[in-house]
This record gives C-alpha cells, structure tokens and sequence, in this order.
C-alpha cells in the first residue's frame, strides 16, 4: 500500500464516526465514492447511503430529485415524491459532482448544510434533515470560489475535513496490487500477471484512473480467458500506448534537457545498484517514471527481480 493511500485510509477512520461534513477531493475515476460509501459504512449510521450528480440532470429535475415535491408542483406531478434527502434519513447523502452545481442548488444545499433545514418543491412547509453530508468533486472549489461560479460561504461550510484522493499515475505502487484484486473480484479465482501485463500496466499514465485499470482488467480476463497469467495480448498493448491526452505530471519531473537513454545493461546495473529502487534511478536520470518502466519494459527487465531484501 502506499503513502497515498495510507493517509485517504487514516482520514477515513478518523473521520467516519464524526459528524463533520467531509469534502473528497480528486480526479475522475479516482474513487471518490468508494471514499464516501467507506465514510458511511464506518460511521455506525443505520440509514440509506444515497448518491446524488449534482450536475447530472437539469436545474429543475434535480431539485426534485433531490428535495422532493408537492403535488401539482409542475407538470406530470400527479402525487407527491420525497427526495433523495429524504431517503437518506438515519444515513448519509453523497453531494457528487458538487462544483457543478447550479447557483439556485447552491442556495439551497447550503441552507441544508447550515441547519439540516430543506423545502420541497411546490411547498411552503420547511422540513429537517438528519442526514450526514458528504461532498465530492473533480474540480478546486477555491478556483471556482475566486472565479465566482461556487459560493464561497458554501465552500466555507464543505472545506471543514478535507479527503484528496490522489490520482493512480502517483501511487504507481498501488497499480499492480490493484489490478490483481480486480482480476479476483472480476474473475472470482486466484488469478497472476505475467510481466510483460506488469510492466506495461506500470508504463501506462491512467488518465481516467481506477475506473480505467478496472476496465483493462476486465478486457484482460475476457481475452485470456480468465484462467492462469493474464497476458499482454495485441489488443492491450494498443489501449496502453500513452496517449496524447494523458494527464500530465508525472511522480518524478523530468529534467531540462533531454537524457540519452542508456542501454538494457546500463539500465539493470545502476537498478541493481540501486535496490530496484524506481524513483531514484528516474530522479538520477531526470526522468519520469512513466518514461523509466517503458524503458524497462522495452529492456525486458523486471523491477522486482532487482529489489533489495
């Protein structure tokens, strides 16, 4: 497990029996409401975990959706409807997207969050909640404050337990582990990489994070059959080829300058010296880490064969 990880599994617990509204910040596809359901199931609460998009329908669905309506609240409201707060009673409302929001849900979430307090649509009667709030967002809220399109009392509220979910290309150590617990999940028996699948896996830049190793997982078992190694077939290794739309930032910033790819035995005589040690070798050559497992992979050496006891 990594350091990265580690902190999101120490925030949770602390967190998780608290009342505190808790903000989870990170990429898409990072798993930010694993954090949250995570959140919810070591709060002790016995009510519903219910996620919401706040940017996924349009202003006015959504606010019914969320609060409820009266009766004759609009067009083809023939009965009246609780919401998605009220069905998170006793348990906890998951605000995703919430940088997305509109300024008139804003509005109303932060009246939700100062006094538990929300009005369903068509109604003049104000009711309470008792749900536990937790929020998510792939954007910076203070950017979106400083630009005017977030509310910067609402922002005051969420910025109180701050989660950041940091993103796959930066807790690289996390991918192989991962990819072996998909492979479990998904195929339901004991199932290896071979290296070439590792490295490759390794090399990659994981633009869309976990839900995108989740996939490549998945497009592995069905073509290998899902039975013993799974193997870097020809359909793999044109998805894992860097894209020109992969996230930036890499773990290790590269150098000014370009750096002269030294040769395979180059390459496994400083790793060795080294003890299999990926981020000092790439910080020795001024590279990122990205760039030293392709590298390696094209070399056909194999990190784990060169680490220290």
């Amino acid at each position: 497990m990594g350091a990265g990880v580690a902190r999101v599994i120490g925030q949770i617990g602390r967190a998780a029996p608290l009342e505190v509204t808790v903000l989870v910040q990170g990429e898409t596809g990072v798993g930010k409401e694993l954090v949250a359901r995570a959140l919810h199931d070591g709060s002790g609460r016995r009510g519903a975990f219910v996620p919401v998009n706040c940017g996924g329908l349009s202003e006015g669905v959504l606010h019914s959706e969320i609060f409820g309506h009266e009766r004759g609240a609009f067009s083809g409201a023939g009965a009246a409807r609780g919401g998605l707060v009220d069905a998170a009673r006793g348990g906890t409302l998951l605000l995703d997207e919430i940088g997305d929001a509109s300024p008139s849900l804003q509005a109303a979430l932060l009246r939700l969050l100062e006094g538990g307090e929300y009005r369903p649509v068509g109604s003049d009667q104000v009711l309470r909640s008792d749900a536990r709030i937790v929020a998510a967002t792939n954007v910076s809220l203070r950017d979106a404050v400083e630009q005017q399109r977030f509310r910067r009392d609402l922002h005051g509220r969420l910025d109180r337990f701050v989660i950041h979910v940091p993103p796959l290309r930066d807790r690289r150590e996390d991918i192989v582990p991962l990819a072996q617990l998909f492979a479990h999940q998904l195929g339901g028996t004991e199932v290896t990489l071979s290296r070439p699948l590792a490295l490759a896996l390794l090399a990659h830049d994981w633009p869309q994070n976990v839900r995108e190793l989740h996939a490549v997982v998945e497009q592995a078992l069905i073509e290998t059959g899902g039975t013993g190694a799974l193997r870097l077939t020809d359909a793999l290794e044109v998805r894992l080829q860097p894209s020109q739309q992969a996230a930036p930032a890499a773990v290790s910033p590269p150098r000014e300058g370009p750096t002269e790819r030294p040769t395979a035995d180059q390459l496994r005589a400083r790793l060795a010296a080294l003890g299999g040690n990926i981020k000092a070798l790439a910080s020795e050559l001024g590279i990122a880490r990205t760039t030293l497992y392709r590298w390696l992979r094209a070399a056909n050496i194999d990190p784990d064969s060169l680490r220290g006891p």
